[in-house]
């Protein structure tokens, strides 16, 4: 039995999942959380009659940690719908994919040394006939990826683009706080302490010894600790409001600027109907080279709800503007799609939510993104300090599966078992 409690920094997916298999191997545990709520980059926002995803919204694929966690609490889900479309000038074409798109994806497999997504692309598609392909590709890249194609490995994103060909997408039925809620739940029958509004600033440490330190002075002792921490938050350095400082340093830390880290804003347009029908029947997402380039709905769903998604270098681009600002933007893009005055699109809006990641203190962004250094750097940071220290997280997951709540899941049940198996 432990004398101190194995402390984990951190209340979304990684952070509690972790938690749950410790107290079931009968460890004590805490977990300290910087927001006033749990789930992190999981934020199921509620509006009257309907709910939107800030944050996670998809389960892409059938995922076994995700969908056998569902599954073990009896949470419905339900495949997606619709069709996928470009719109190229008011036309509407039915397909996901660029010309050229089998070209670029066998030159991939091909390639035999990694390098940055633009390198490869001039390199191999510089030619005139290809600019459409390659400006399709740094959007797809900059949108899904929420990448810096200057810098985003070519190999990640060949294994990422070929392994999920065809696999349906999912939502959870009510949202993503539905499996948050239920595995906090699951923590505190176990005993757990779940502290929120606790941002951890110092932790001093010697081997199977610390103390945390927050921000508002309070203190915590513990044999282990186990930082769930977004990226981000450990790249911008202890000055930042959600920064950690260690004491001593932890040399391994400067494997964090390894990992790439994009930007998203995401913008929820409620409307009186759906006013896309009339472009598009049946649609599902569709994209066009607008400012707010990609957007899906709800279907099957028949909710008058359309999402916009700007991610990657575009979305920093615009990260410092007032919320104001960005609706007219985005309103702006969806009447340039469907060649509405945007009196027209204004006068069917209901309500709108705009969720700017990047301006959020404790995320300062969406999610990892890998660059050429990844690899070595998750390797370093997935081994404990002094078998006391264990970095957690979606950034730290290296399969096919990155950047989603499924890597934050299967990052945070392997730290714990980390620590179990000591």
């Amino acid at each position: 039995m432990e004398e101190f409690p194995i402390i984990i920094v951190g209340a979304g997916a990684s952070g509690l999942i972790a938690a749950r298999e410790l107290l079931r191997h009968g460890k004590k545990v805490i977990v300290l959380e910087a927001r006033d709520r749990i789930g992190g980059r999981i934020h199921t926002v509620h509006e009257n009659s309907y709910y939107v995803e800030a944050g996670a919204e998809f389960i892409h694929g059938e995922l076994p940690l995700t969908i056998g966690l569902l599954r073990e609490y009896h949470i419905g889900y339900r495949k997606i719908a619709g069709v996928m479309a470009r719109i190229e000038n008011g036309s509407v074409k039915k397909t996901d994919e660029f010309e050229g798109w089998g070209k670029l994806i066998e030159t991939m497999k091909r390639l035999k040394k990694d390098m940055p997504l633009s390198d490869f692309l001039s390199k191999y598609f510089d030619e005139p006939k290809y600019d459409k392909l390659r400006a399709g590709v740094r959007r797809f890249a900059e949108g899904f990826d929420v990448a810096d194609t200057k810098t985003v490995s070519t190999f990640a994103l060949y294994e990422e683009w070929t392994q999920d060909d065809g696999e349906p997408q999912y939502r959870i039925e009510g949202g993503y706080e539905k499996l948050i809620n239920v595995l906090s739940d699951d923590c505190k029958k176990m005993g757990c302490n779940i502290n929120m509004s606790n941002i951890v600033k110092k932790i001093e440490w010697k081997k199977d010894l610390l103390k945390v330190f927050t921000q508002d002075e309070k203190e915590f002792t513990g044999s282990k600790i186990v930082v769930t921490v977004p990226m981000s938050i450990l790249q911008s350095g202890a000055g930042n409001q959600a920064g950690i400082f260690f004491s001593p340093s932890i040399p391994a830390l400067a494997s964090v600027h390894g990992i790439g880290y994009g930007s998203v804003i995401k913008i929820l347009l409620k409307f009186k109907e759906a006013i896309w029908e009339e472009k598009i029947k049946n649609a599902g997402f569709f994209f066009a080279n607008e400012v707010v380039p990609t957007w899906w709905t709800q279907l099957p769903n028949q909710d008058c709800l359309l999402t916009g998604w700007l991610g990657g270098p575009k979305a920093d681009e615009l990260q410092q503007k007032k919320d104001d600002e960005i609706l007219d933007i985005t309103l702006r893009s969806l009447a340039n799609i469907f060649q509405e005055d945007i009196s027209t699109i204004q006068s069917y809006l209901i309500k709108a939510n705009i969720f700017n990641w990047s301006k959020d203190p404790f995320a300062l962004g969406a999610y990892s993104f890998p660059i050429i250094q990844t690899k070595e750097s998750r390797k370093i940071l997935n081994e404990p300090i002094d078998n006391t220290i264990f970095f957690s997280g979606e950034a730290l997951y290296d399969g096919p599966s990155g950047g989603t709540v499924e890597a934050a899941l299967t990052s945070g049940l392997e730290t714990a078992k980390k620590i179990i198996r000591k």
